[in-house]
């Protein structure tokens, strides 16, 4: 076996480390005290911990241990080393930090409590303890104590007394120059005194001072690095002086010391957002928030770096919530303003500034959001008084002579908002925005010359402008000087190949010569310069639609869809197409992502309002319709489609209410006094209804919907032969669909049941794309209990119309004993497509009772009770489904209520399944 011997040197270097001997205790106290007071505090820590390794029990090594946790700012941990050590040696010195621990560490009662029974009677007289005395008497707010505990340290000249001397003076007597000159000589006596540095810091950005305050924060925090208050009051005077940099650094040595720190978090979000980095701004803020969700400078730079983002709605919570902590802070409602207005809310927005101006009269950003909040409403003379008022306080401004001189133009004072627009070009002749108002105002009340005047003006100023181009070809093609407006135009375009404002304009020359291929390759154009464009993409749209190009243009629509998801009018034209080809349902998908965003658009609700109604959901109408009567109660048509919606929904009266209003509008509308006396009708008013017939003019007497009308008075009346010949006559007259339907309607009054379905078989045989009639036909099947035939004509309807909720409900209704999962698509469709139909919900119950699902049939009863409560029909359905579910005695309750109460269709049904449970 071969031996491992050491090699000689390695045995040399043994030897030699054998022979030294360790450090002795005193000889580690002193190299940690030196340490400590050259400031490497872990030299004498590591020093210290050695030390007691030795001796456990050394009250020097605790005394010293003590010192170092009060500089690593942790004076409960100091105070605990410093009662080890008395226990091991009494000192009057280590006695006297034991009381400074105390009071750093907030016990000032423990410090008072003892010293009451005596436990600092040692040093009681001594002046420095006097000093600690009266800090602790200051915190438990005992100031007569406290003055009379600092008297008694006057013969101390020592640092600790003078910092606690400027405190008094602070805190008691509100001197700060006082307070400022004594610590002051604390610092130039001791450099490295951190405290008082650290409270002449505070003194200097009380005084504004920031430069003198980050120095002395700055020397605070390099006299002890463990101040990390200091350190943090460092990075936020950084912040507030701009120099990110060195904020920057500084911080993220604190992050690595102090990670998730909400005061660190909070200050780095000050930086991210001075660097307009908002999104990392927001998340930083977050951090804060999530701990102390009241934090208000969080919530406020939050909220603007939100409004940043078009975080809208997160900013107008915290905005608010900012304000509940502090209401009336101007900024806060400044900017809380601004966010009403960019979320289309005018009214709150006034009412906001109107709060601020109670406060500050001339505010300017206050007046600016209040004259364009009653803009907005459409109270133009009073907003044009505001702007006068801001005009008045800022003579000299263009933006304020701009604003009034527009708004004036608006409220009807044409002369006074060309005077101020022309000022406004006076004070600067460079302003292109001060022009280009000129210009339109001139054109809003038709003075072409002088508009054209002005325009030639902006050209020749700046001759290389193709803005100034495109406003002088909109005015001569106003003034109709094609030629003219062609060249304006064509130079845009020379200067601004892309510009696509001057596209629309040569598209629309060519359109005025008819030369509509020539326009949509100019707007094709246009739009291959600048992908996305919406106004290009919707003038290209209505090209398309001119020339029946309807698929390109229904691309164009989608890709401008695309490119702006938010942007409403690309929509709109959708909704309508898809309405043109009978598509309601894809109109509803298509306007309801954005109608929280357009609440204030008519037409969305007018477009809503509209496909709910073509779809069979007239409950999911209402909510548009009465939007829509809000936002356009004067518009005969919206009266129209309203009165529609609540007569779908039951609700005549208000039917009745609105076509009067209408016809007060329009008084000679035939078709709303028709609309009118169909109302009449159903509400049973029918001397009424002949007299609205009455009031139709002579000439339509003997028209087919006037003969209509009156053989509908005649059904109402009972006479079922007299309307029956009448409705003969209309539709003689007239071969509609719905004169046959009311043809059809008499006849199956007299009891003709298999002549009026013959009837409208012939119809739909002839015209077999009527899905009106082939609807009836299907109902009346029903009512002839045909079942199979009205299924196969809903079946029909459902490949004809994918979006009849009727059809499809009732194709689940008949397939839904002999195909369940035949029944389930149906009727999820029907579902999807009406959510809130209390029928659809009905329907579904019972196809999922088919199915064994008994637990969701009773939801989905639920559910259909909910939207029609006390329905006996769905109650009815209800007992079946307790019954089957084995709930008999439920079932039993609900059928002996159904027997006893009002009749219904289903009333011998329930009564027969009653007795028989």
């Amino acid at each position: 076996m071969r031996l491992r011997l050491v090699p000689p040197f390695l045995l040399l270097f043994l030897i030699l480390g054998a022979c030294s001997s360790p450090l002795t205790e005193d000889e580690l106290l002193i190299r940690a005290s030196t340490a400590l007071a050259a400031g490497d505090v872990a030299a004498a820590e590591l020093d210290v911990k050695t030390a007691l390794q030795q001796n456990p029990n050394s009250a020097a090594a605790r005394s010293l241990y003590g010192k170092i946790y009060l500089r690593q700012m942790d004076p409960l941990t100091a105070a605990g080393e410093f009662e080890r050590s008395l226990a091991a040696s009494a000192s009057k010195s280590t006695l006297l930090l034991m009381a400074q621990a105390l009071v750093q560490a907030g016990e000032s009662a423990e410090l008072l409590s003892e010293y009451d029974v005596g436990a600092y009677f040692s040093i009681s007289s001594d002046p420095e303890f006097q000093a600690v005395l009266a800090r602790a008497y200051l915190g438990q707010v005992d100031y007569e104590n406290a003055r009379a505990a600092l008297v008694a340290a006057d013969d101390s000249d020592s640092d600790y007394t003078d910092v606690t001397r400027a405190m008094f003076a602070l805190q008691l007597d509100k001197d700060s120059e006082a307070a400022k000159t004594l610590l002051t000589s604390v610092v130039k006596r001791s450099p490295e005194n951190a405290h008082a540095l650290s409270v002449l810091g505070i003194l200097a950005t009380r005084e504004g001072d920031r430069d003198a305050a980050e120095e002395y924060f700055s020397k605070a925090s390099k006299a002890n690095p463990y101040r990390l208050g200091d350190r943090l009051q460092l990075v936020d005077t950084q912040i507030r002086l701009g120099k990110d940099e060195a904020a920057d650094r500084d911080l993220a040595q604190l992050e690595k010391l102090i990670p998730n720190y909400p005061v660190v978090n909070f200050l780095r979000g000050q930086l991210y957002f001075d660097d307009g980095e908002y999104e990392n701004a927001i998340s930083a803020f977050s951090q804060v928030l999530t701990v102390n969700p009241q934090h208000p400078s969080a919530l406020l730079l939050s909220a603007n770096a939100n409004v940043r983002t078009r975080n809208l709605s997160t900013a107008r919570r915290q905005f608010t919530q900012f304000l509940s902590l502090q209401p009336g802070h101007r900024q806060a409602s400044l900017g809380l303003a601004n966010v009403m207005w960019q979320l289309g809310e005018p009214d709150k927005t006034e009412s906001i500034a109107r709060d601020i101006l109670k406060e500050h009269v001339m505010d300017i950003r206050a007046l600016g959001f209040l004259a364009m909040a009653l803009s907005a409403q459409g109270m133009n003379a009073e907003s044009a008084q505001v702007y006068s008022q801001i005009a008045e306080l800022q003579p000299e401004s263009i933006e304020a002579r701009m604003a009034l001189g527009s708004q004036q133009v608006v409220a009807g004072d044409a002369v006074a908002g060309i005077e101020q627009l022309e000022a406004a070009v006076n004070l600067d002749p460079t302003n292109s925005t001060a022009r280009e108002r000129l210009i339109a105002a001139q054109l809003s009340i038709g003075n072409i010359p002088a508009a054209e005047e002005a325009a030639r003006a902006y050209k020749e100023l700046t001759a290389d402008s193709a803005r100034s181009s495109v406003y002088l070809g909109r005015v001569l093609l106003q003034s109709q000087n094609l030629r003219g407006a062609r060249a304006a135009f064509d130079q845009a375009l020379t200067i601004d190949p892309g510009n696509v404002v001057a596209s629309g304009g040569i598209a629309t020359l060519e359109v005025l010569d008819n030369n509509f291929q020539g326009a949509i390759v100019t707007l094709e154009s246009a739009l291959r310069a600048n992908p996305g464009d919406l106004p290009t993409s919707m003038n290209l749209a209505i090209v398309l639609e001119q020339t029946g190009e309807l698929e390109k243009m229904q691309q164009t629509l989608q890709a401008a869809m695309a490119s702006s998801p938010q942007a409403l009018e690309p929509r709109l034209a959708l909704a309508r197409a898809a309405l043109g080809q009978n598509r309601p349902g894809e109109a509803i998908n298509l306007i309801t992502p954005v109608v929280d965003s357009n609440d204030r658009d008519y037409r969305v609700h007018q477009l809503l309002a509209g496909s709910y109604l073509l779809t069979g959901q007239p409950e999911a109408a209402e909510s548009s319709a009465r939007r829509l009567y809000q936002l356009r109660g004067q518009d005969p048509e919206v009266l129209v489609l309203v009165a529609r919606v609540e007569a779908a929904n039951g609700r005549l009266e208000v039917a009745e209410l609105r076509l009067a209003e209408a016809l007060e509008a329009v008084p000679n509308s035939i078709e709303i006094r028709k609309m009118l006396v169909e109302v009449l009708i159903k509400r049973g008013k029918r001397e009424q209804a002949a007299d609205e017939v009455g009031m139709l003019p002579v000439a339509t007497q003997n028209e087919a919907d006037v003969v209509a009308l009156r053989g509908r008075l005649a059904l109402s009346a009972g006479d079922a032969v007299g309307a029956k010949a009448l409705f003969e006559q209309a539709f003689e007259q007239a071969r509609t669909s719905t004169n046959l339907a009311l043809l059809t309607t008499a006849r199956w009054s007299l009891g003709e049941r298999s002549e009026a379905i013959g009837d409208l078989e012939r119809w739909v045989q002839e015209y077999p794309d009527d899905l009106l009639v082939l609807s009836l036909l299907a109902s009346r099947q029903v009512e002839a209990g045909n079942s199979d035939e009205a299924r196969r004509h809903y079946g029909t309807l459902v490949q004809r119309q994918p979006e009849n909720v009727q059809a499809l409900n009732n194709l689940a209704w008949f397939t839904r004993e002999t195909n369940t999962e035949m029944a389930l698509d149906y009727i999820a469709r029907a579902d999807k497509l009406a959510p809130q139909s209390p029928q659809v919900k009905d329907t579904y119950a019972m196809v999922e009772l088919e199915r064994g699902e008994y637990s969701r049939a009773l939801a989905l009863n639920d559910k259909a009770l909910e939207g029609a409560p006390g329905d006996p029909d769905i109650r009815f359905n209800r007992a079946q489904i307790l019954m089957r579910a084995g709930r008999s005695d439920e079932a039993r309750e609900v059928l002996a209520e159904l027997a006893a109460g009002p009749a219904f269709a289903s009333q011998a049904a329930a009564t027969e399944l009653l007795q028989s449970l």
